[in-house]
């Protein structure tokens, strides 16, 4: 009997999805059988997107309505760039080292879409402006954020692509 393609020396290697072209003959009744690692990367890379630029967007709108909501701790003020990194972080390393799958999967790449997204919105801005708030609310932070989470979200759809 021929092993089927997500098969390797008798044992299943990979439970990731990726549909098999339809002429491949792995008797299943309809001709297609999914592997994992496709329609994951797919769904994965939509997440991925969609969580980027709905932070984005909102963090612009609520910060263009509230341009002097900060966050202080003590004496520190944080710019969502360091929240950025935790949430980055937090959901990075789990997704990346992990095996989870399903909704647990679906909530670390979305939370790492939000950390990155937060990220590359606020790291330009610290680089060409003074960093006030309303510097932040300026034409070339809004600019730079949506050049840099564009940028990654193309990335993430040529990859997404490419699984």
């Amino acid at each position: 009997m021929q092993p089927l393609p997500f098969e390797s020396r008798g044992q299943i290697s990979n439970l990731r999805p990726t549909a098999i072209k339809s002429g491949d003959n792995v008797g299943h009744p309809r001709g297609v059988l999914m592997r994992m690692r496709g329609a994951t990367g797919t769904a994965d890379g939509r997440c991925l997107i969609g969580s980027m630029i709905a932070t984005f967007a909102l963090v612009r709108v609520w910060l263009h309505i509230n341009p002097n909501a900060d966050l202080n701790v003590g004496p520190y003020n944080v710019h969502h760039l360091f929240t950025g990194v935790v949430i980055l972080t937090a959901c990075g390393l789990p997704a990346v080292i992990g095996d989870r799958e399903g909704p647990m999967r679906r909530a670390l790449v979305a939370g790492f879409g939000i950390g990155l997204s937060l990220v590359l919105d606020e790291w330009l801005y610290l680089i060409v402006t003074d960093g006030s708030n309303a510097a932040y609310v300026g034409l070339s932070s809004l600019v730079g954020g949506a050049t840099m989470v564009g940028v990654a979200c193309l990335y993430a759809a040529w990859l997404s692509r490419r699984s």
